[in-house]
């Protein structure tokens, strides 16, 4: 936050982040079944109404204001 973007490049994009946390037991082996833990994949749906994205873009993403949790 507190970023604006430089005049050749004025269109903000947003960004999800993933955070997973996997309950081990023990330290070294650990691995997915996928391969390692950089290989977890995810899908986005947008299911957002169009009105209610557009109010978070204008006044959280391009506002420079964080408006989410964590």
């Amino acid at each position: 936050m507190g970023r604006s973007c430089p005049s050749t490049h004025p269109v903000s994009v947003p960004a999800i982040t993933q955070i997973y946390r996997y309950p081990t037991r023990g330290g070294e082996g650990f691995s997915l079944a996928s391969g390692s833990e950089l290989s977890a994949h995810a899908d986005f749906v947008n299911a957002w109404r169009p009105g209610e994205l557009r109010k978070l873009v204008d006044d959280c993403l391009n506002a420079l204001v964080h408006c989410g949790r964590g």
